[in-house]
């Protein structure tokens, strides 16, 4: 029987998972503890010291919370050998301190097939990084609310990314300004492409030549200012059209202040709110709105939170959600290079309550069988084991 540690105390979301994934191994009678990194250092090591002194461990941890655990005689997982999972739900480049020089026994689970390739081409010193997405939490409802009793039409939950000024490219003359306005137009024209693949072909456009290390820092340091950029647009002008539509959405999240005001006032902002009243939230929606995270072949735990909350989940696509689900049987997918279709499948479905029903029911159904977070234990237990006899 493999024992699995987890650890959260960081991030509200994260912390979920940790709870689900903890919940999941109670019912499959798996041994486990759950730690915080605001315990003091001496607590940690004293619950761990006595949980791992018998059995097989293994620690599952979500962004790299919990990774740099030392002691006197170093990092605590690599001295114990432990087998460590680090479910990363955000892009790889965001870790890139830990992932260019990690422990041997680090696996790295990535929420995007395209994450993997990402992986594999800048951190070759991983010993093994692999897609693993996200689960869904079943909610608490004895029972889940019909769809003429679901008071939410649109619900949307996330922040908006903040636009912030670029920092100075220094290897560029003119500290990149021309490379960062043709890359973040681009990325707005072509969204159906990564990130990477448009900064390489601005780079051949603009016939820039750098040296390996400075395409490093590119992908890196740089990247992310375009992405984050070009996700913020998308989100308001998605927002904007619901709202000329007269589309009633409700969104819960951070950072969108003055952004979306429309005057019929039916695009309503609301603060940020924990997790658990996000699943109760979707209990009442009819549907769940996903805007993905810019992964193009992965998930998010929007979908399946959406789905197994009784609420249609309308998401743009990503090849792993089209491999799973079909368009207008589990879920409803849009396309970013057509907004303007958006709202036309938004008000069919609101109108077409017999057949928004049905899908919602398949979606429910499908997500039941396979995209809960005990589906995730279940399949994190498999790697242990091929972890132990590797």
């Amino acid at each position: 029987m493999y024992k699995l540690i987890f650890y959260k105390g960081i991030i509200a979301t994260l912390d979920q998972f940790v709870d689900e994934f903890a919940r999941a191994a109670e019912e499959l009678s798996v041994p486990f503890l759950v730690l915080s990194v605001k315990e003091p250092g001496d607590v940690q090591f004293a619950k761990l010291s006595a949980f791992a002194a018998e059995g097989r461990c293994a620690a599952v941890l979500f962004n790299n919370i919990g990774l740099n655990l030392q002691s006197a005689e170093g990092n605590f997982w690599e001295k114990r050998r432990i087998p460590v999972f680090n479910l990363l739900v955000d892009h790889p480049r965001n870790f890139d301190q830990v992932l260019e020089h990690p422990m041997p026994n680090l696996h790295v689970l990535t929420c995007d097939f395209l994450h993997v390739a990402f992986c594999n081409i800048f951190f070759p010193n991983l010993t093994e990084a692999r897609f693993f997405p996200h689960g869904g939490v079943l909610p608490k409802y004895e029972v889940l609310p019909e769809w003429h009793e679901r008071t939410i039409d649109i619900l949307y939950i996330g922040n908006c990314n903040i636009e912030v000024s670029y920092p100075e490219i220094p290897f560029f003359s003119d500290g990149g300004r021309a490379w960062y306005e043709r890359s973040i137009r681009l990325l707005l024209q072509e969204p159906f492409r990564t990130t990477e693949d448009v900064i390489l072909s601005v780079m051949q456009e603009m016939e820039l030549s750098v040296t390996e290390e400075e395409l490093h820092l590119l992908m890196m340091d740089y990247a992310g200012y375009v992405e984050t950029t070009v996700r913020r647009r998308h989100k308001l002008h998605i927002m904007r059209r619901l709202a000329e539509c007269g589309l009633h959405v409700e969104i819960y999240g951070s950072h969108w202040e003055d952004e979306t005001r429309d005057a019929t006032g039916t695009v309503r902002v609301h603060r940020s709110i924990s997790p658990e009243e996000c699943i109760r939230l979707l209990g009442k929606t009819k549907i769940a709105l996903n805007i993905q995270p810019w992964f193009k072949d992965g998930s998010h735990p929007r979908v399946f939170d959406a789905m197994l909350s009784g609420a249609i989940c309308v998401t743009d696509k990503s090849r792993y959600l089209e491999d799973r689900f079909r368009d207008g049987e589990e879920l409803v997918f849009y396309d970013l290079s057509d907004l303007d279709a958006l709202p036309g499948k938004l008000q069919h479905l609101l109108q077409q309550e017999s057949e928004a029903k049905q899908i919602a029911q398949r979606g429910r159904k499908a997500a039941q069988a396979q995209d809960t977070w005990k589906n995730r234990l279940e399949d994190l237990l498999r790697m242990c084991d091929a972890s132990y006899q590797s």
